[in-house]
């Protein structure tokens, strides 16, 4: 799968880091309009964008600093982000490009890509919990997939007959 970006890592949150592959990344900007004309572009948009992104993730953060970087990285990772032909742009063509991005629509694609999968929680036949598990307007309540903690999975599963499964001593 090739090389990963670990995000969030080192946080004081409790939560898993986001494991980002350029794949991924690449796969999210390509919901982004491309605002250059067509016979104008050398370079695929969400590769220029995820070149942007894993430079600034290692402190390259100008368009000269991002640009260098990336003349200075080998074949087999300009592929991994979506550079093909093995050149990479220089400051002028990022700057222009940056300047005619559209913020907004960039942090909503980015956004809607690597929203977390809410999954549907489900409770056990007879389930009397003390009320404690609340159902909004918009349905049963629903947790990021991969966020219910063990013991809190065991409460919710049902335990197969004979006390065997989730939650058996």
């Amino acid at each position: 799968m090739g090389p990963r970006i670990a995000v969030g890592a080192g946080s004081a949150s409790p939560t898993v880091p986001l494991m980002v592959s350029p794949r991924s990344l690449a796969a999210a900007f390509t919901r982004i309009a491309d605002p250059r004309r067509a016979g104008s572009v050398t370079y695929p948009l969400a590769a220029i964008l995820s070149l942007a992104v894993t430079a600034i993730l290692a402190n390259h953060l100008s368009g000269l600093a991002i640009a260098q970087w990336g003349g200075r990285q080998p074949a087999d990772r300009l592929r991994l982000l979506g550079f093909l032909g093995g050149g990479t742009p220089c400051q002028s063509t990022l700057q222009r490009l940056f300047c005619k991005l559209d913020g907004q629509a960039l942090a909503e694609a980015l956004s809607a890509h690597f929203a977390p999968v809410l999954v549907p929680l489900p409770v056990a036949a007879g389930n009397q919990g003390g009320g404690r598990r609340r159902e909004s307007a918009a349905g049963p309540a629903a947790v990021p997939a991969g966020r219910v903690s063990g013991a809190y999975a065991e409460r919710l599963l049902p335990r197969a007959p004979g006390g065997a499964g989730p939650g058996a001593d």
